[in-house]
């Protein structure tokens, strides 16, 4: 993963429905076998539970397993199939996670379908962080092979906002967030992470593109809202 830039990007404020600040970043994968093998090791990876209380460790334990066994099935045959949507949708989700933790000294939560009981396709979002703020960062990944799927992760954020997903989803991540950032949540204060694959000659027009799109104005009633654009050089 090669993150090209991040940066803030100023809004108009007679366009923006709210005060939140808004972030971009363009990231560039290509060596997707070395992506898949850390994918691998962080999924397969599950000391995160070791400072869980009892209950919560044996609760997530017994969720997480046949998932971890799902995604690695997942990822290992992407070998007959490189970039099969599902295998997508977990690189996005991988690789936003990876970029916000960086470039932005985000705390990366587990994969959502890790903390769920059902084992794949979860009704909510797909990735969750903490901002060096305190605020939960609420994420949804997006990925085609043959188009740019901004539209999609920023309307299934509209669309999980207005179903509160994101107040369902924080009893689960009530383990793995800090005592602020769940009173933060309950004060108001969220911010959303819109991640997606880029198919297209000019990516930089792309973000451009959504950075201005009325998608992105309707959301800035949030805290913050991260956009993680993906060129994937498969």
């Amino acid at each position: 993963m090669k993150v090209l830039w991040g940066k803030e990007i100023s809004v108009p404020k007679d366009k923006a429905k709210g005060d939140g600040k808004l972030f971009a970043v363009l990231v560039e994968v290509a060596d997707i076998a070395k992506i898949a093998t850390d994918m691998h090791d962080r999924i397969t990876e599950t000391s995160w539970l070791n400072d869980l209380d009892v209950i919560d460790r044996t609760t997530f334990t017994a969720t997480s397993a046949k998932t971890i066994e799902k995604l690695v099935e997942c990822i290992s045959s992407r070998r007959s199939d490189p970039l099969s949507e599902d295998f997508g949708e977990y690189l996005i989700s991988d690789v936003a996670l990876e970029a916000l933790h960086s470039q932005y000294q985000h705390k990366k939560v587990p994969l959502a379908e890790l903390l769920k009981e059902k084992i794949s396709g979860n009704a909510g979002f797909d990735f969750h962080t903490e901002t060096q703020f305190n605020v939960i960062a609420y994420g949804e990944s997006k990925y085609s092979g043959s188009s740019t799927r901004y539209s999609d992760a920023l309307k299934q954020i509209s669309e999980f906002i207005q179903d509160k997903k994101d107040d369902i989803d924080l009893r689960l991540l009530n383990s793995f967030v800090s005592k602020d950032a769940v009173n933060n949540h309950i004060a108001g204060k969220k911010a959303y992470s819109a991640a997606f694959s880029i198919n297209a000659k000019d990516p930089e027009l792309i973000m451009n593109n959504v950075a201005a799109s009325d998608y992105v104005m309707n959301l800035l009633a949030c805290e913050n809202l991260f956009l993680i654009g993906v060129v994937v050089n498969a």
